[in-house]
């Protein structure tokens, strides 16, 4: 029996995954620009580095302390150092630490948002993201990684392509204009850590051979 994620996990991918289970495919009419569909997006990865140091009066104590949001900024700028145009990248975009002005920081947190083009890479940036936060830049911190979210990428393959090819000729067919094919950085919008049933599609698209009706559910 297929497992779909509960309504705390995310209703509204929990309504999705429902009603998509009983078609062989399903058209996410959300795209970049129009007359245009995404045959391939990158995946998302996010992660939370939860950083522990030691806290302190900034005057009084300032060489006794580990300043947690100092040793975070040495993290965020090695993982941004990782990223690759066309390959994996590693966007810190939110730090939260600190109380006051004149108290050094014992604790941090950084959200990562990891995109992947391909299956295979989630494993090697997983595997980036913990060697950097074991890595201790200023000494005397610990940190933990959690996954908070994870949607795999949807490839481009004979699949993804085969549906785009049924969809242009549905659209054609009924003189609705030309349709072109992109690729594009983005992650699909349901990004769950549960996430994986919704991706295979086009595999169930080619394996039905044609599409033969187009239901928007609103």
């Amino acid at each position: 029996m297929r497992k779909y994620p509960t309504p705390r996990a995310g209703r509204t991918n929990w309504i999705v995954l429902r009603i998509t289970a009983q078609f062989p495919c399903a058209i996410n009419c959300e795209t970049s620009e129009k007359d245009e569909v995404v045959i391939s997006r990158k995946g998302i990865l996010k992660y939370r580095i939860d950083i522990t140091g030691v806290g302190g009066h900034s005057g009084i104590h300032y060489f006794e302390c580990k300043n947690a949001v100092a040793e975070a900024a040495h993290k965020v700028v090695a993982l941004s150092e990782k990223s690759a145009l066309g390959g994996i990248t590693y966007s810190c975009n939110i730090m939260q630490g600190g109380i006051l002005p004149n108290i050094v920081p014992d604790h941090c947190s950084v959200t990562i948002d990891v995109r992947v083009p391909r299956h295979a890479q989630q494993a090697e940036s997983e595997k980036t993201v913990r060697q950097i936060a074991e890595t201790g830049f200023i000494g005397g911190t610990s940190a933990t990684v959690t996954c908070i979210g994870r949607c795999p990428p949807m490839e481009k393959n004979p699949a993804t392509r085969a549906l785009f090819e049924n969809l242009l000729a549905v659209c054609r067919k009924y003189g609705l204009g030309s349709l072109a094919p992109v690729e594009s950085a983005a992650a699909l919008i349901l990004a769950t850590p549960r996430q994986s049933a919704f991706l295979p599609f086009a595999e169930w698209a080619a394996a039905a051979n044609s599409v033969t009706q187009i239901k928007n559910t609103y």
